[in-house]
């Protein structure tokens, strides 16, 4: 299928795992076009392979500055004639979340988290502009299209959810009465 954003991959020294792209691509896929004109590329990179002035340097989140280096994924707006583009910092979402990726669903949720984080910046920029912490618009658009792709991805488990739900109801209302 031919991918409406490009993705990337750059890597000095890091191999990351074979699943990460693919789930990029996938979750790329379930965006609508609307939300996504303009952008242009999604680059999967590692941090450590940062220069030292990028390695070094500092980005603004939530009125507190964050080392670079330290980010899962940054948002680069249009500028300069240059498109929109987003940066995921592959090395860093792995190692922190280490051996829970071996599950799909869970892959899909930490790709999804940063990924779509990035395109609320993207949205918050170009399409639906809010006089909030950017930060927090970012998150809401997070929240709103990562929920809608897991429904659609994992449909099944919502019947099983549903159940252990109840289940979880029934036993709290056994041993509140005993």
């Amino acid at each position: 299928m031919a991918h409406r954003v490009e993705i990337r991959e750059v890597y000095r020294t890091y191999a990351p795992p074979a699943w990460v792209r693919p789930t990029v691509e996938r979750i790329l896929d379930q965006i609508p076009d609307k939300f996504i004109t303009g952008l242009k590329t999604v680059v999967l990179t590692e941090a450590s392979g940062l220069s030292r002035h990028r390695r070094r340097a500092k980005t603004t989140s939530r009125r507190k500055k964050v080392r670079i280096r330290e980010a899962w994924g940054l948002y680069h707006q249009k500028s300069k004639g240059e498109p929109a583009w987003i940066e995921l910092f592959v090395d860093n979402i792995v190692h922190w979340h280490g051996g829970m990726l071996r599950v799909q669903f869970i892959r899909d949720y930490v790709i999804g988290e940063v990924l779509l984080h990035e395109v609320g910046h993207h949205i918050h920029a170009t399409k639906a502009p809010e006089y909030k912490e950017k930060e927090d618009v970012a998150d809401e658009w997070k929240a709103r299209m990562l929920r809608l792709y897991l429904l659609k991805r994992y449909w099944y488990f919502l019947p099983l959810a549903r159940g252990l739900v109840r289940f979880s109801k029934w036993i709290r209302s056994i041993i509140g009465s005993g």
